[in-house]
């Protein structure tokens, strides 16, 4: 292995890269004749004392990858200008190392010196933090305790005795830990059956949003005009979201009415619409119903925002799907629309 200072590092660095823009343009461009000296291992020196080693190895990878040896091989224009720019980064780097700043040299840190720093600082955990110790130590007091009991059980039939039968119980360890996994397995999935099943029912069914809550199933008690009514008023005050949950509920009854469905108020409003896919003369409600119920439950269970022009929307749609499922038209009023006049779905 060669060994130069950085200065003299540098000018061969500098020299080859000198020859390769002199080649470019000018062919026949005998590249590996160029970067062959470099490819020898090569200890650079600093005035500090500090060195570093250049393998070459990049620029053999030059020499094998675009087959430039023997050395009187031609290399293509664009090769040479992508091994110079190559050769000018590698310039760019031991300058920088060889050039000081603020009075001090480049010194390379240590990845155990950073690791270090880092979890001084409580940036990052190299160990196990106290819960991983207390599990970990809990765990050796039962694998301790096993194969006491195991060395025990190995006792009670020594095998000195003449013709006493040499038993091998390193198997008892492994049968505990597997009797403890599957009683823990066990009490999980009972736990799971038990609570678990419950809340994912109850979760699924609040995602559903059901028309028939408390307060929803009383007022599925009343007529569904007095629901349209009580709609209308709430829109006359500007309460567009009581509006909009009266309105909805009126049309479920209205729905009822016609036989569309026989309303369940202990199934889901989507559990209903469900149901309509086995009618095939029910087709031309789906869509409308689940975008209705969709919009229904962003306001009612999601807390969204109820304007004017969304109550407007919801109230002429509502009207549609009732025309459509074959209830008679009704003069009504729509007090959000602007100069409230009368008009009939």
């Amino acid at each position: 292995m060669r060994v130069l200072s950085a200065e003299g590092y540098i000018g061969e660095l500098e020299a080859a890269s000198a020859a390769m823009l002199k080649m470019e343009p000018h062919p026949p461009r005998h590249l590996g004749a160029v970067l062959q000296p470099l490819t020898t291992p090569v200890r650079v020196t600093r005035s500090d004392g500090a060195s570093k080693v250049c393998n070459g190895d990049e620029w053999a990878d030059i020499i094998s990858n675009q087959s430039l040896a023997p050395s009187s091989a031609v290399a293509s224009r664009s090769v040479v200008e992508s091994a110079r720019a190559q050769v000018e980064t590698s310039l760019d780097e031991v300058r920088a190392w060889n050039t000081p700043s603020g009075g001090k040299f480049y010194q390379a840190a240590g990845a155990g010196k950073i690791a270090l720093a880092l979890a001084a600082s409580g940036q990052i955990r190299t160990g196990p933090d106290w819960l991983q110790q207390i599990l970990n130590r809990c765990l050796k007091a039962i694998s301790d305790a096993w194969y006491a009991f195991a060395k025990w059980l190995q006792s009670l039939f020594p095998s000195r005795l003449p013709g006493a039968p040499k038993v091998n119980l390193s198997w008892v360890p492994a049968m505990l830990w597997t009797l403890l996994i599957g009683l823990l397995a066990c009490l999980v999935a009972m736990l799971w059956v038990s609570l678990g099943g419950r809340w994912d029912r109850v979760r699924r069914r609040r995602a559903e949003g059901l028309a028939t809550d408390g307060a929803d199933a009383e007022l599925m008690l009343l007529p569904p005009d007095e629901l349209h009514r009580r709609a209308l008023d709430f829109a006359a005050q500007g309460n567009f979201r009581e509006a909009l949950r009266h309105r909805y509920l009126s049309l479920l009854l209205v729905l009822d009415t016609c036989g569309v469905w026989r309303y369940d108020t202990r199934r889901t409003n989507w559990e209903h619409i469900g149901k309509l896919r086995s009618q095939p003369n029910r087709a031309p409600l789906l869509a409308p119903l689940a975008d209705l119920t969709r919009r229904f439950d962003r306001v009612r269970y999601g807390g969204a925002a109820c304007a004017a022009e969304d109550w407007d929307r919801f109230y002429q749609d509502t009207g549609r799907v009732e025309t459509s499922a074959g209830a008679p038209p009704r003069a009504v009023v729509t007090p959000a629309a602007a100069g409230s006049r009368e008009v009939t779905v």
